[in-house]
């Protein structure tokens, strides 16, 4: 019976958010190792990857880049390291640690313990088995970073909402009229195959009773449509599926 070994990888933490990767040497991804005896090779597997379980799904870049969703209301995403066994991402909008601690690691599954502060500061952990998938990982620099796009607020209003997806994380709904153009809402996103997982939340200028908006922390599913040029020209909500 083959000895499953996690090897421990000991590298120095690199803060999440940073831009600036020139002066952090990349950390080495997490491992595991099977080795039946001596005389057989040694194979190791790397968590670099899409791991998926039903809806949930974990992307670890070969760039060190996160992006996560696994529990209601959590989106992750952010530079991550590895030390002891341990992956952590300081949340690029929250600016908390998210620790996802390898159980088990195998070409096909990974097992991992997670450790979060909820979006209400709660402190939360969740066990949760992902298997591999054939998708590609996701990059910080993501095809609607830096874009809008432009929607009816409804299909019986002429009131006309830019979404501005600001940096790879971040965006703002600014609305062309009526009181919610005086309050843009502020938006935090993750991008995953085609698809924005998005939360938004009030501006801090923006009065409670008369902004027009309904800021909510659930999360949103849209599914992109692009133009050949890769410009975002339309979208399907899918939240009642994807979620």
């Amino acid at each position: 019976m083959a000895i499953l070994t996690i090897v421990l990888v000991n590298v120095g933490l690199i803060a999440c958010g940073n831009d600036d990767d020139k002066d952090n040497p990349k950390p080495e991804q997490p491992t595991v190792t099977s080795n039946s005896n001596q005389e057989e090779p040694t194979t190791t597997y790397s968590a670099v990857g899409v791991w998926e379980s039903g809806n949930y799904f974990l992307s670890l870049s070969s760039d060190n880049f996160l992006t996560a969703y696994f529990a209601e209301r959590y989106l992750d995403c952010g530079n991550y390291s590895i030390r002891d066994g341990i992956i952590t991402c300081n949340n690029t909008y929250y600016a908390r640690p998210t620790q996802y601690k390898i159980k088990t690691l195998s070409d096909t599954q990974l097992q991992v313990e997670i450790s979060y502060v909820g979006v209400y500061g709660e402190k939360q952990n969740k066990s949760l088995t992902f298997n591999k998938s054939d998708k590609l990982p996701v990059t910080k620099d993501n095809p609607i970073s830096g874009k809008s796009y432009t929607t009816y607020f409804s299909s019986s209003s002429s009131v006309r909402i830019t979404n501005s997806f600001n940096t790879y994380y971040t965006g703002t709904k600014r609305a062309n009229s009526g009181n919610m153009a005086n309050y843009p809402m502020n938006m935090y996103y993750i991008f995953f195959n085609n698809r924005i997982y998005y939360q938004t939340f009030k501006s801090t200028s923006q009065m409670p009773t008369i902004g027009g908006w309904i800021p909510t922390t659930d999360i949103t599913v849209w599914e992109l449509k692009f133009a050949p040029d890769g410009t975002i020209i339309g979208h399907h909500n899918i939240s009642s599926t994807a979620l």
